[in-house]
């Protein structure tokens, strides 16, 4: 049996997934491409819709997207920081700016930290209807991501999260943000 780090960027997707969904607290030490390699197979597992991965460098400011929604694209932003280290304001109006670079209207920004007071804010000032391009950015950590999915590694059906699923990821994955 092979044994491997989960911050080694060989280390199997499976086995850094399953590893995961038992101590999402260390999120942050998971490889960052792994991680967005989990991201991405965690929203096509439940929501149904396709995500691509960009390439590691030179990604224009998009992890991963999909453009088969409803309503436009959806670009997902990947950041794997540590516990101190909080999602500010920019990377919230970074990804606004690539949504309207990439005429998208969803966005969507996935952390293993946590987000500032004023990135939060700024997530909800970006979707008000009296913006002239309103924004629809959603704002998750992976442990709320791993918590609400109760992902496992069976990949079983979730059947106790299956109203969560329809009402907020699934209608997420297809372009239809809630207003916030």
């Amino acid at each position: 049996m092979r044994v491997f780090s989960i911050s080694d960027k060989e280390a199997p997707v499976a086995a850094v997934r399953s590893w995961l969904s038992r101590h999402p607290h260390v999120a942050h030490k998971i490889h960052h491409r792994k991680l967005e390699f989990i991201v991405r197979d965690i929203l096509r597992d439940y929501c149904q819709c396709d995500f691509n991965l960009t390439t590691q460098t030179r990604d224009r400011g998009i992890d991963l997207y999909s453009f088969e929604t409803d309503q436009g694209g959806l670009i997902v932003e990947v950041k794997g920081f540590g516990p101190a280290h909080k999602v500010d304001v920019r990377v919230v109006r970074s990804l606004a700016g690539v949504l309207v670079r990439e005429n998208a209207c969803r966005g969507l920004i996935v952390t293993t930290s946590t987000f500032t007071r004023d990135a939060q804010k700024e997530a909800k000032a970006l979707a008000q209807p009296t913006q002239r391009y309103p924004l629809d950015i959603d704002l998750k950590s992976v442990s709320e991501l791993l918590a609400s999915l109760r992902v496992s590694d069976t990949r079983t059906s979730h059947s106790d999260t299956k109203a969560y699923w329809e009402s907020t990821i699934r209608p997420l994955a297809k372009g239809n943000f809630p207003t916030h």
